[in-house]
């Protein structure tokens, strides 16, 4: 059975609209997802690449790459790529990677066309060291611990529509809950802009490949049962029959996506450390206070 429904243009009109960056981050990626879930036609997929795609931040743009698994043609892939080399933010991380998949199902010409996007993610990937270092002072810069929170449960960034936090936030990514007392702050840097330098045990990142679809999330429950149950993001989980599964494997690239450390002030930035780092203690059951320390 297929994933992909259909779109009516009312509707992609209404969804299209959600993508602007004054909507809220977790709203922008829902939207997203039933974008890339959709079976799109030829014209609605340049309409996405003609006036949405380059204005994409680098929280769904990995996400809106998708659409156009199933595209083949040269028109959709010239769109694609024009789009991308007018983006804001370079291609790196999660959405190099989708690109370079989406790519071979093009004609040689668009592929060609493409060269100076790839040289860009190739960069991206060889300065990852470089951008540690210039950004590891943010790390003790004094930040505000309480701006720092409203800035991890806030709307622009959305990280607790992923990651938990005591009793608040989502389950898609690991619990953050005492991640100052497990991990460094350097550690914490790195998971934030680079995030698929390494995984947390329990959360790693897999590919499933149908005769039909391919899906890419973290497995819950049991991953041996005859069904398989992928989470690819807030309010997007599948349930994908096992005998329906020509191959799963762990991909290395994360579903955060890179480039928060861009897309958030240097303040922002600043807080935001400043509150992770604080995380040093867990309430357990019992309702008492367990320091890691």
């Amino acid at each position: 059975m297929s994933h992909r429904p259909e779109l009516e243009d009312v509707d992609l009109r209404f969804l299209l609209g959600l993508l602007s960056e004054n909507t809220e981050a977790n709203v922008r990626l829902s939207a997203a997802q039933v974008l890339a879930r959709a079976r799109l036609t030829k014209e609605q997929l340049h309409d996405l690449s003609g006036n949405y795609l380059s204005n994409a931040d680098p929280l769904v743009l990995p996400v809106l790459l998708e659409a156009y698994r199933h595209a083949r043609d040269r028109e959709t892939g010239q769109a694609l790529v024009e789009a991308l080399l007018r983006s804001r933010h370079p291609v790196g991380g999660m959405a190099g990677d989708r690109l370079q998949e989406l790519l071979k199902n093009f004609p040689k010409s668009v592929r060609s066309e493409a060269r100076p996007l790839l040289a860009q993610f190739e960069q991206e990937k060889n300065s990852q060291l470089q951008r540690l270092r210039e950004l590891e002072p943010l790390l003790n810069a004094g930040g505000d611990v309480g701006s720092g929170r409203e800035v991890f449960f806030g709307k622009r960034a959305a990280c607790s529509s992923c990651h938990t936090i005591g009793t608040d936030g989502g389950d898609v990514g690991p619990d953050l809950t005492a991640v100052g007392a497990v991990r460094t702050g350097i550690d914490i840097l790195e998971a934030i802009v680079f995030p698929s330098a390494s995984f947390v045990p329990g959360h790693e990142v897999y590919r499933v490949t149908t005769a039909r679809e391919v899906y890419t999330g973290v497995v819950r429950g049991n991953s041996s049962g005859p069904v398989v149950t992928l989470v690819s993001g807030p309010r997007d989980i599948l349930r994908i029959p096992r005998k329906e599964i020509v191959s799963m494997e762990n991909s290395p690239v994360s579903l955060m996506p890179d480039g928060f450390d861009k897309s958030l002030t240097r303040k922002e930035l600043v807080d935001l450390f400043a509150f992770l780092q604080s995380q040093k203690s867990r309430v357990e059951l019992g309702g008492t206070v367990s320091d890691l320390e």
